[in-house]
C-alpha cells in the first residue's frame, strides 16, 4: 500500500463540508447513517493563491469538480434538466482535458495509466482505515491518513466522545469509482496539484453505547454510498502522498447547465 503521509503542513488545513453517508432501505428514502465532520466553505482556489504569500493548506475542492447523479437523483432522459447535466458533464470533461495537458506540459509531469488511476487503487483502503482508526481512536494513524482541517475535526468529535463507538466494513458492494480526476499547475507558486473524488458503495455496521454501557444505536448491516476526496500536491518539485481531503456531493446544476454551488 502506498504511504499516506501528507505533504508538509504549513498553514491549517480545512477540509472540505463532506456529505452524509446513506443508509438504503427498500421502497424508502435514503437516511443518515455516520456523520462526516462538516467544515466552512472555502474561497476559490484563485482568490485564496492571490491573498497569501505561502500555499494555503486548504484550497477547497478544485473548481468545477463535477460529480454527476446516480439513480433516483438523476433526472430523467427525455427531461431538459438532464441535458443540463448532460451538457454540463461534457463541458467540464473538454476542460479537465485542457488541464491535464498543461499539468503535464508546463508542469513537467509524466502520467501514465497508472499513475491516473492511482487514486482508485488506494481509496478504498483508506476509507476502511480511516473509519477504522477514529472509531478505534487511533489519533496517530488518523493523522497520518486525513488532511490537517479533516484530521482536527475528527479529533475534536473524539475529546466530545461519551461511550463506546465500534464501526465494521462488511465488504464493497461495488468496486471503487473514480469519477472525478482533476490536475491543476499553478505556476505562480511552483505547484502542481491532483484532486479525484471515488465512489464508495460498501456495507458497514454502526454501533453506540452511552457511557453507562447501554446499546443506544445499531443501524444493523446497511449500504452506504459516499463520495470520498483524495488529493496529492507537488510543491517544488516535491510529490507528496495521497491523503483524504473529505467527501463531497453529487453536482447540481441549473436548466442552463451551469453548476450549483453547495
Amino acid at each position: 500500500m502506498l504511504p499516506v503521509r501528507h505533504l508538509a503542513r504549513p498553514l491549517l488545513f480545512r477540509a472540505a463540508a463532506p456529505t452524509r453517508q446513506v443508509r438504503f432501505k427498500a421502497g424508502g428514502k435514503p437516511q443518515a447513517q455516520f456523520e462526516m465532520p462538516k467544515m466552512p466553505a472555502q474561497p476559490s482556489t484563485r482568490v485564496q493563491l492571490k491573498q497569501h504569500m505561502e500555499i494555503p493548506a486548504d484550497m477547497g475542492l478544485i473548481d468545477g469538480t463535477f460529480v454527476m447523479p446516480t439513480g433516483s437523483n438523476l433526472p430523467s432522459l427525455f427531461s431538459s434538466l438532464r441535458w443540463a447535466y448532460e451538457k454540463a458533464r461534457i463541458k467540464q470533461r473538454f476542460l479537465d482535458t485542457r488541464d491535464k495537458f498543461v499539468y503535464m506540459w508546463y508542469g513537467k509531469n509524466r502520467l501514465g495509466l497508472s499513475k491516473l488511476l492511482e487514486p482508485k487503487k488506494i481509496a478504498g483502503q483508506l476509507y476502511v482505515d480511516m473509519y477504522s482508526s477514529f472509531t478505534k481512536g487511533d489519533i496517530k494513524k488518523l493523522q497520518s491518513i486525513c488532511g490537517e482541517g479533516l484530521f482536527d475535526s475528527f479529533r475534536q468529535k473524539l475529546f466530545g466522545r461519551r461511550g463506546k463507538i465500534t464501526w465494521e466494513h462488511k465488504g464493497f458492494v461495488t468496486k471503487p469509482k473514480l469519477v472525478s480526476n482533476k490536475l491543476h499547475h499553478y505556476p505562480t507558486h511552483n505547484l502542481d496539484r491532483r484532486q479525484a473524488v471515488v465512489r464508495i458503495h460498501s456495507k458497514q455496521q454502526l454501533k453506540k453505547w452511552n457511557d453507562r454501557g447501554e446499546l443506544t444505536k445499531d443501524t444493523g448491516v446497511s449500504e452506504v454510498v459516499e463520495y470520498l476526496v483524495l488529493e496529492q500536491k507537488k510543491v517544488n518539485g516535491v510529490v507528496g502522498p495521497w491523503f483524504v481531503w473529505g467527501t463531497t456531493k453529487e453536482t447540481k446544476v441549473n436548466e442552463d447547465g451551469e453548476i450549483i454551488k453547495q
